[in-house]
Formats: structure tokens, C-alpha cells, sequence
């Protein structure tokens, strides 16, 4: 069977899909605004010597990462399926924008999985090895946790340009496309899509800075109008 063919037969009784992608594009982000304020944020993130110390501290580190994982899966992978359902049924340039978009969307959800093993478990294991290490270890410990620590920089960064580029391309989907209106679409591509980019190249380029921050805080922003207003166009979007 026929790509065209096979999304033709999943075009039929779309409205329980649009509302359930409706729903979790709503509460995966709410659960990432809450778990952002759970998860330790008191300390410089640039600053190792500091941020270790402050997660060895945190009893609930493994719980917020796996908030995170869920939080994001439906997110990225049920609200996207629904965007995308949206989208391939209506003209050629719209619905192959977003298939790219669900294609990518797969690949971010695959390496924001792999930075939560690495920031969740392994991270927290090498914070801890560090703290109960004797004096005269702990600059050993300590090089390890920074390791660690680096490697989350590079899949964190790469997470962000690949959540970016999903969003670009739906959101290039949607300027195509009849069923959302136009400054949806390019609110997306500009707020969701090209400064969500620029977060993850400033994060391989810097770690979690201060540029860092005031780039994620626009993004976040522009990310949050682009969300609420699809959540209604979802929720109001009739069976194809």
C-alpha cells in the first residue's frame, strides 16, 4: 500500500485524534512548565562546581526526568500525529511539509529520550559518586560529572535544532495549508521553529549560558502562543 493510500484510510473519523492531540498539546506543555520550576534551577547551570552540588541535593531528580520523558512524548509524538492528520489531507505542499514534520518529530523524541538517560541517570550517578568521594578522588568524581555534563550539552543542543526544524516544517505546513490561518503558521516557523534552532545552537556553542536563557525565555514565549493557538484550531477542526 501506497503512502498517499494508507494516510487516506487514516483521514476517516478524524475529530477524536484532533481533540486528543488537542488535550496533549496542552498538558505536555503545562507538565514542562511545572516540572521546569521542580526541577533544580537555583544555582548557575554553567557552573558545575555549584549545579552538582545542588543535584547530588535533589531526592527527586529520577521522577522529574521521567515527568519530562512523558511530558514530552505526547508532545512530540501524539499532538504531532494530530497536526500531521491535519495537514495530509489537504494540498500536496501541506502534506508533504508534514510528513517531514512528523519524520523529524520522531528523530527529536528519540534524542530527547537519549539526553534524559544521560541527564536523569547517568548525570545524577556521577553527581553522587562525586559527593560521597573521599578528598583526595573528588577532582577525579568531579571530571567525570563535567564529562557527563558536556555530552548533555551536545544531545541537548541537538534536541532543540531538531525540535525547531519539526516545528519549522509543520508550521510551513500550515502556511500551505487552508484549515489554519496564515499567521499561525508563520508565528510558528519564526517563534517555534527558527528561535527554538537558535536555542540549540547557542547551547552547543555555550552550554546552558545566560544567551542561553534569554534566547530559550523569546522561544518559550512564541512557543506558548503558537501552542495555545493550535490547541483551539485543533479542538475546533470538524472529521475531514
Amino acid at each position: 500500500m501506497s503512502v498517499t493510500a494508507l494516510e487516506t484510510k487514516l483521514v476517516r473519523n478524524e475529530q477524536p485524534w484532533f481533540r486528543l492531540g488537542a488535550i496533549s498539546l496542552i498538558v505536555g506543555t503545562f507538565l514542562m512548565t511545572i516540572l521546569s520550576f521542580v526541577h533544580p534551577h537555583q544555582a548557575d547551570p554553567n557552573n558545575n562546581l555549584a549545579v552538582f552540588a545542588e543535584y547530588a541535593d535533589d531526592p527527586g531528580w529520577l521522577a522529574t526526568h521521567l515527568g519530562q520523558l512523558f511530558a514530552n512524548f505526547i508532545i512530540l509524538i501524539v499532538a504531532t500525529f494530530a497536526i500531521y492528520r491535519s495537514l495530509i489531507s489537504e494540498n500536496e505542499y501541506a502534506a508533504n511539509w508534514a510528513r517531514l514534520g512528523m519524520i523529524t518529530a520522531l528523530l527529536t523524541m528519540a534524542v530527547f529520550a537519549a539526553d534524559q538517560a544521560l541527564d536523569g541517570i547517568a548525570l545524577k550517578q556521577a553527581v553522587d559518586a562525586w559527593t560521597a568521594a573521599p578528598i583526595d578522588t573528588k577532582s577525579i568524581y568531579f571530571g567525570v560529572a563535567e564529562s557527563v555534563r558536556w555530552l548533555e550539552y551536545g544531545l541537548n543542543g541537538v534536541y532543540n535544532v531538531l525540535q525547531g526544524v519539526s516545528v519549522l516544517f509543520l508550521s510551513l505546513g500550515a502556511v500551505s495549508a487552508t484549515i489554519y490561518p496564515r499567521w499561525l503558521g508563520w508565528t510558528g516557523v519564526i517563534a517555534g521553529g527558527l528561535a527554538r534552532i537558535i536555542v540549540g545552537i547557542a547551547t552547543m556553542s555555550t552550554g546552558f549560558s545566560a544567551l542561553v536563557g534569554a534566547i530559550g525565555m523569546i522561544a518559550f514565549l512564541g512557543g506558548t502562543i503558537w501552542v495555545f493557538a493550535v490547541t483551539y484550531f485543533l479542538w475546533r477542526m470538524p472529521d475531514k
